[in-house]
């Protein structure tokens, strides 16, 4: 007997903290020019304050059945 399966996606919204620590020289302090840290780098660490709101699902045929012993 096999068993379908569905991939469930999750839209939301999340306010998110970016906290980074760059070199001096990478930055301009006196004139609050952060140049190419201007966005949160991959190397960022990534902190979810308060909430994270589910704005939108969406459900989908995931297209795998296991134990599906036809495909034997």
């Amino acid at each position: 007997m096999s068993k379908k399966q569905y991939k469930i996606k999750y839209f939301m919204n999340a306010d998110i903290l970016a906290e980074e620590i760059v070199e001096a020289d990478d930055i301009d302090v006196e004139n609050l020019d952060l140049k190419k840290y201007d966005f949160p780098s991959k190397n960022a660490d990534y902190i979810v304050n308060g909430d994270i709101k589910v704005i939108r699902k969406s459900i989908e045929d995931y297209g795998k059945n296991i134990n599906d012993i036809s495909k034997k």
